[in-house]
């Protein structure tokens, strides 16, 4: 039987009323695997029901409440295709966003009708009275518009990322070309995501906190922040380092002082001498000989680096008769090093006594002509070291134990000699051009 025209409009209507079922049934269901099955056609026709609505439109409505309303729909410019003109906003004019609907089902952006309620309760289409409690959701329009396509607002940057609408707002809060503002308090500068920790670390707003008295504070007022307990500590280590100079000033002081006594005695004998005890200059070390840094030591680069400082003294095990760097001088606990004789004065000889002149640390000591210590050094051949000088005693510790023991040096009684530390047997003349040209570390 031939179909009418009548009869071909009817099976248009059917059709259509079935894509309208399947599309209501999507929404009511809220199950987005459904919502994929639904043709787009009755997306359409759904807006058409809701969107297009037989009431006319009053154009001084809408125009008096979009002139204060603020713009809540999506901008034509993000979008990557042409939107249907019929998910346009009354209010703004762009496509909707957060689809919400009047009582008689007028379509408006979220924003766009709560901003218009606030200065007349009345939908500005159909001007049916309502307030911000009859705002219902349009579930419909919002699942069209979330399906359309957008840019990234970033894209002037660099960002060239498309995704729907759906997941436009998590691509923002991740999008590292993004600008972002600085979160720390009092910083107006905004930056690109992705340099935002960079930014973060040198932020002059940045809180850092003092190592000392822990106290918090902006990184740009590190510079005003007085920190009591820092300077307490700052002046206690300059009082140390005070003291630590004027000690060194005044060794090395005295030792000059004897230089000069020794230089004044030499110029009348016409000879160099140190069998007074006295500091002798001008006298190349012989093996055994008690040494301490010369006047002049700084200029030597070789002794600033070896065991040897003002105070200090050591012993010569070896003199290879070269020119440069020949004396080399063991300090106890503190290895071996080369020196010139120019960085080097003899402090005493073995055998001499041990007096107030010659009585310093690191001195290598035995019994002397007035000990009456019976066995406190150990024995006669125990071989101790001077750690200190009090006037008219000493300090000394033995290879028994660590316990220090007061022994006289002068100016009447001396219970201590210089010892003899010079080595038993010759080095090798091999191994001393070895040591000669490379010098050995500390032991």
């Amino acid at each position: 039987m031939e179909r009418t025209p009548f009869m071909q409009d009817m099976a248009e209507l059917e059709a259509r009323a079935e894509t309208l079922r399947l599309a209501v049934a999507a929404t009511e269901e809220d199950n987005d695997s459904v919502v994929q099955e639904v043709p787009p056609a009755a997306w359409h026709q759904l807006a058409l029901l809701h969107v297009n609505t037989s009431t006319p439109v009053r154009s001084d409505s809408v125009t008096s409440a979009s002139s204060t309303a603020p713009v809540g729909g999506w901008d034509d410019e993000l979008l990557v295709d042409p939107p249907d003109e019929l998910l346009r906003c009354p209010v703004c004019a762009l496509t909707i966003r957060d689809a919400v609907q009047c009582p008689q089902q007028h379509c408006f952006c979220q924003v766009c009708l709560e901003s218009a309620l606030e200065h007349q309760e009345s939908c500005p289409v159909c001007r049916v009275s309502m307030v911000v409690e009859d705002i219902e959701p349009n579930r419909i329009v919002r699942t069209m518009v979330d399906r359309l396509k957008v840019k990234c607002p970033n894209e002037t940057r660099g960002c060239e990322d498309v995704c729907a609408i759906a997941g436009h707002a998590a691509h923002l809060r991740q999008c590292l070309l993004a600008l972002v503002p600085c979160p720390h308090q009092g910083c107006d500068v905004s930056v690109l995501r992705r340099d935002l920790q960079q930014h973060e670390a040198q932020c002059p707003h940045r809180i850092i906190r003092c190592q000392e008295c822990s106290d918090s504070f902006q990184a740009k007022d590190k510079e005003m922040h007085s920190c009591v307990k820092y300077l307490l500590q700052r002046v206690s280590a300059l009082e140390l380092q005070l003291l630590a100079t004027t000690k060194a000033r005044a060794v090395e002081q005295s030792m000059f002082s004897q230089r000069l006594q020794n230089l004044e005695q030499a110029m009348r004998t016409g000879a160099w001498s140190s069998s007074s005890g006295a500091v002798a200059i001008g006298v190349r070390p012989q093996n055994g000989d008690i040494v301490a840094l010369a006047q002049g030591y700084t200029a030597c680069a070789d002794a600033m680096d070896g065991p040897l400082e003002i105070g200090l003294v050591g012993w010569v095990i070896v003199d290879d008769d070269s020119e440069d760097l020949p004396i080399r001088v063991s300090v106890r606990g503190r290895g071996e090093w080369w020196y010139g004789v120019e960085a080097l004065s003899i402090v005493a000889r073995p055998g001499e006594r041990v007096t107030q002149r010659n009585a310093m640390e690191g001195l290598p000591v035995v019994r002397g002509p007035d000990w009456k210590w019976e066995n406190q050094d150990g024995g006669p051949m125990s071989v101790g070291f001077v750690t200190r000088c009090k006037g008219d005693w000493c300090d000394c510790t033995w290879p028994r134990g660590d316990v220090e023991n007061a022994y006289r040096v002068g100016p009447r009684k001396f219970d201590l000699a210089v010892a003899n530390m010079a080595p038993r047997a010759p080095a090798s003349p091999t191994l001393l051009q070895y040591h000669h040209h490379h010098q050995a570390p500390n032991s």
